[in-house]
């Protein structure tokens, strides 16, 4: 996100969709505003993680990085 916004220079004052896993959606637009994005969500309509054995530690990992990109700006 840093580097498209980067390449998107002037017009990374105009919104912008980003396209990710919805269970990954809410660190994809936090990282979008920190990079100075105006960033509007569009969550896929289906997940690579299907069963709960591929869920949970996606899940786990997204909890991880969400509290660390908070706290530290992962």
């Amino acid at each position: 996100l840093e580097a498209a916004a980067a390449m998107m220079g002037q017009a990374a004052s105009r919104p912008v969709l980003v396209v990710s896993d919805p269970r990954h959606m809410r660190r994809a637009l936090a990282i979008a505003g920190d990079v100075g994005l105006q960033a509007r969500a569009s969550p896929t309509p289906h997940s690579r993680y299907r069963s709960l054995s591929t869920k949970l530690p996606f899940l786990a990992r997204e909890v991880w990085f969400v509290h660390a990109h908070w706290l530290f700006g992962l």
